[in-house]
């Protein structure tokens, strides 16, 4: 975080893995997931129980690389994404499928000709996938995929042990990510959207 301050970054809308900076209690460990009040709504359900996809998504995109089983259910993260933020910081976010249950990414903010980058991960750990985020000198902190409140195109990574955010949500909208972060209810939130370059 002070890193971030040091660039003049606007720490609190950075990209996802931008903004999990600081590890709260400093604990890389998840915490069981809960739905927040605050939690963007998932699509409707379907008759068949399954979420139906919101009249601007796409269909799910297929999957890249070698993910199987749970990695498939992210795999539509994969490529280059850019977006420009509020504050005039350039995101970037690269993910790659880097093995059948592993995804790798990077995440950089870039304002002013200072950068901040991130270490990014996803993660097949039995059923759980599991969001691994690593800033630069910083502690890793990790965020579980809530199946409750994720569905074909888009995935909500929770950790409400960690002070700020506790949610991460990526929506994949044809060739957009559309990326909402938060906290608990009483904090701040933010919603930026990527495109792929």
């Amino acid at each position: 975080m002070e890193a971030a301050r040091a660039l003049g970054l606007a720490v609190l809308t950075l990209a996802p893995g931008l903004v999990a900076c600081r590890s709260g209690s400093g604990s890389s460990q998840v915490a069981a997931t809960t739905a927040s009040p605050a939690t963007p709504t998932p699509a409707p359900a379907s008759a068949s129980g399954s979420p139906s996809p919101s009249s601007t998504s796409s269909a799910a995109p297929t999957a890249g690389g070698t993910a199987t089983g749970s990695l498939k259910l992210v795999a539509w993260l994969e490529g280059s994404w850019q977006g420009k933020q509020m504050d005039d910081a350039i995101v970037d976010e690269t993910w790659k499928v880097t093995g059948p249950m592993t995804m790798t990414g990077e995440g950089k903010a870039t304002k002013g000709g200072d950068v901040l980058v991130e270490h990014l991960r996803i993660e097949v750990r039995g059923e759980d996938v599991i969001y691994v985020a690593t800033p630069g000198g910083g502690s890793t902190t990790e965020f579980r995929r809530d199946p409750r409140i994720s569905g074909a195109t888009f995935a909500t990574f929770v950790n409400e042990a960690h002070d700020w955010p506790t949610h991460i949500r990526y929506e994949r909208v044809g060739e957009a990510l559309m990326v909402h972060v938060h906290g608990r209810p009483d904090q701040f939130e933010t919603s930026f959207t990527l495109t792929r370059r």
